[in-house]
């Protein structure tokens, strides 16, 4: 059967954690969530911009009930003074939504931070009954290539680092199922492929060019070819929400090449079968963060 927002299930009673929840497709689905009655957490970088969409979203939902926390992936200190906050405050986690990256290199700066953050949170998610973690990737994890011991470099991000990440999420994301497996949890780890989306960011890009008839031509193309910002958020909400979604699932748009429609269960690229990497790369990301289970 097609799948709709319309299927998501009343959610009453439970807490999200959803990062890069300010803008696209994170606050879309922070939306959703509130409207089927979650409790959500926006970890956001910047507090004015979180509190902006917050409010934004309590003037369409009045009742919607939503917490704004600083939370800066780029920095493990950050993340453990969230988790240490949203600790003191919920005890319990239902659903989070790793939708920043897992992956990401500036200059020198490196950050595992979808590991970093769901450990440090492991504790309230398996105080909560059939939770679950769910990691944003793509469907380009397929041609990403991982050496465990030198992802993290500026080098590597060099070289294919957005599919190199995108195959790094996967990777994060079985490894974490495996371990909630080998602990008995009542607890899943799935994944979602928004597809392109033409989100505030693309749509910024757009506007920066200079030529009007290019930029004209440019806007229409990806109307065409790109989702809007709350079609791009389903394959995300269907992960979060879905209650027959099993521990594996990924979740991508099901229309041509993965580009647009409703969101549908799909196969991992055959690069993610590699057991050894992920557990390799799980254990380098502990060593590197600092951060154990």
């Amino acid at each position: 059967m097609r799948w709709s927002v319309s299927d998501i299930p009343l959610q009453s009673g439970k807490v999200a954690i959803v990062t890069g929840a300010n803008a696209g497709i994170g606050r879309e689905t922070v939306r959703m969530l509130a409207q089927k009655g979650v409790e959500v957490v926006l970890a956001v970088q910047n507090v004015s911009k979180g509190e902006k969409a917050a409010e934004a979203i309590r003037s369409e939902q009045s009742g919607a009930r939503l917490h704004v926390m600083e939370l800066d992936l780029g920095d493990l200190a950050s993340v453990r003074t969230f988790a240490d906050r949203f600790s003191a405050s919920f005890e319990w986690l239902d659903i989070l939504i790793n939708n920043a990256g897992f992956y990401a290199a500036k200059g020198s700066e490196k950050s595992q931070d979808g590991f970093a953050l769901t450990v440090h949170v492991l504790d309230r998610l398996l105080a909560a009954p059939k939770s679950r973690v769910v990691t944003v990737s793509s469907g380009v994890h397929g041609s990403g290539k991982i050496d465990p011991e030198t992802f993290h470099t500026v080098g590597a991000a060099r070289k294919g680092a957005y599919a190199n990440s995108k195959l790094a999420n996967m990777l994060f994301m079985l490894e974490l199922q495996r371990e909630f497996e080998r602990m008995g949890a009542d607890a899943v780890s799935v994944a979602a492929g928004p597809g392109p989306t033409k989100s505030d960011g693309a749509q910024q890009a757009i506007q920066s060019i200079s030529n009007g008839f290019l930029r004209r031509v440019v806007d229409v193309m990806t109307d065409v070819l790109m989702n809007p910002t709350a079609e791009g958020a389903w394959p995300v909400l269907r992960a979060a929400t879905d209650p027959e979604a099993g521990g594996d699932a990924y979740f991508t748009p099901g229309g041509f090449m993965s580009m647009r429609g409703a969101p549908v269960a799909k196969a991992l690229a055959k690069s993610t079968e590699d057991k050894e990497l992920s557990a390799a790369l799980w254990e380098r990301s502990a060593a590197l963060t600092g951060v154990q289970q």
